[in-house]
């Protein structure tokens, strides 16, 4: 309640959702000195997911500048040695650039993803869109050789289009127990058209009309923090 009126979640998450944006909030943090633009709570909860999972493949969309491939790769190096797992990780920009202009400013003291020797030890980088022919045959070939689990992050452009088509293509490649974490879901809510969330919602209504099916749930149990960027992002494979 606030001064007899009471106060909507809703409300409260857009606000937020608002700052975090405008002020470019994601831009300032780091993961062992590189940047990762992931909210500090779904940090805590893709941590949670890697580690228990223990994927021998992720499958990394959206690259931008390596944080979200050190995050995977530095939890990826207590379980697994170099060359017994791998994060293929696809951008059709290079890792070099950032595609926030305020990045720079905003953390002063963030190093380039190359020189952390986890970059060299546990990730590939591949220079194109999630979907494409370089990007599906470089997993296919980590799954050849590093067999599973398999765990993909959607995270790359965030268009509803781009979102439903990588849901549609990737899906079959995810081990069962393991995820497909569609993120920043938030943006639907931001910007009140459909985006993420409304692909994952698509998604899972398809798979559930398949032969078999569902395959996937909302796993509602990683919102624990009770804000996520990712609302029902966390899609788990719950049959082969």
């Amino acid at each position: 309640m606030n001064n007899g009126h009471r106060v909507r979640v809703d409300d409260v998450l857009y606000g937020y959702d608002t700052l975090f944006e405008q002020f470019h909030l994601f831009s300032t943090g780091s993961w062992l000195g590189v940047q990762s633009q992931q909210d500090p709570n779904d940090l805590v909860t893709i941590q949670q997911i890697v580690w228990e999972v223990k994927p021998k493949v992720i499958y990394d969309i959206g690259t931008n500048v390596g944080g979200s491939a050190i995050v995977f790769a530095h939890i990826m190096s207590t379980y697994a040695k170099p060359g017994e797992a791998i994060i293929v990780s696809v951008d059709p920009k290079h890792f070099s650039e950032n595609w926030d202009v305020q990045a720079k400013t905003l953390c002063p003291k963030c190093e380039p993803v190359a020189n952390n020797p986890l970059w060299g030890q546990y990730v590939q980088f591949v220079q194109t869109t999630s979907t494409d022919k370089a990007g599906i045959d470089a997993l296919e070939a980590a799954i050849a050789k590093y067999k599973g689990p398999v765990l993909v992050s959607v995270d790359g452009w965030h268009d509803y289009e781009e979102v439903i088509s990588e849901c549609r293509t990737l899906h079959k490649y995810v081990t069962n127990g393991s995820y497909m974490i569609v993120q920043d879901t938030k943006l639907d809510r931001l910007f009140n058209k459909p985006g993420p969330r409304a692909a994952a919602r698509n998604f899972l209504k398809e798979d559930a009309a398949s032969p078999g099916g569902p395959h996937f749930v909302v796993d509602r149990s990683r919102e624990v923090l009770r804000y996520t960027q990712h609302s029902e992002g966390y899609l788990q494979r719950i049959k082969p």
